[in-house]
């Protein structure tokens, strides 16, 4: 699957929407997934918390992504 993504127009995408919450996920799930990518320069984009997914309750922090997380997603 990774061998297919273009991450670095994934995070140009990032950039131009100036969505903290697309970056929080974008980032948690190519890492989860094992996906290289440049992670630095997404964690630049970040500057708030947010939901994995909006609707989950009794979730956990990921603070490298500052993303509440609830399920493994591998």
């Amino acid at each position: 699957m990774g061998d297919d993504l273009d991450t670095d127009r994934l995070i140009e995408y990032c950039e131009s929407t100036g969505s903290s919450a697309v970056a929080s996920r974008l980032g948690y799930l190519l890492e989860e997934k094992d996906i290289e990518f440049h992670k630095e320069e997404l964690k630049e984009l970040i500057d708030t918390y947010t939901k994995l997914d909006p609707k989950q309750k009794g979730s956990v922090l990921n603070s490298e992504w500052k993303l509440y997380v609830k399920r493994d997603v591998r």
